[in-house]
């Protein structure tokens, strides 16, 4: 299994506090740590990134592999370090996403995604790229298209994440996530920060 992370070109605060850890992480559980340098199209926010980096993944990897896609906002906790990634997402399942409170206008966040190999998956991610951003949508960069696009492919088998796994301001609270998130939390300097005291200490 490969944990994935990408640098769209200001993540390098951010990796610089996680990337040792989720080698170690990744080593430990016999799993693989990528991280891609994968740039937006021309005209698109950084955060398409993500999915340039995801779709050349889903392409290389042999069928039914499953791989997750952490933000690199985001960092699985040091005191977690026994919980497994692999077995999470469900066998008959090909995607999974945490869902949002109801307050926000996001139904699910995309910050953290385990995939499932398959040409669905591959297909939907095209699509994704191909449809681009949702105009006038208050859903920031690529997750508003996945979140419109996965409501539209009722095919898609779909898990819903337990929070746990993408522990943030806008999901439900967990004491002692594995993964803890800092999607949209404020100034973008100070995350590497909270990412460090995230990764540290365990109810924070």
């Amino acid at each position: 299994m490969i944990i994935l992370q990408n640098d769209d070109g200001g993540c390098a605060d951010q990796l610089k506090v996680t990337r040792s850890w989720h080698a170690e992480y990744a080593k430990y559980h016999g799993y693989e740590y990528v991280v891609m340098c994968e740039k937006a199209p021309v005209g698109m926010s950084p955060h398409w990134g993500k999915v340039v980096a995801l779709k050349k993944l889903l392409r290389s990897l042999d069928k039914n592999s499953v791989f997750w896609i952490i933000d690199c906002d985001a960092v699985i906790k040091k005191a977690r370090k026994e919980d497994k990634l692999d077995g999470v997402l469900l066998p008959e399942k090909e995607f999974a996403l945490v869902k949002s409170l109801p307050i926000l206008n996001a139904k699910f966040n995309s910050g953290v995604m385990p995939i499932r190999v398959t040409d669905m998956m591959i297909d939907f991610f095209d699509q994704v790229l191909k449809l681009g951003q949702i105009p006038n949508n208050k859903t920031p960069g690529e997750q508003a298209r996945i979140i419109d696009l996965l409501l539209k492919t009722p095919k898609l088998n779909f898990q819903e994440l337990d929070s746990k796994y993408n522990n943030y301001m806008g999901s439900k609270y967990v004491k002692t996530p594995v993964i803890r998130a800092f999607h949209g939390e404020g100034d973008r300097s100070k995350i590497p920060n909270l990412l460090t005291l995230a990764m540290n200490i365990e109810d924070f």
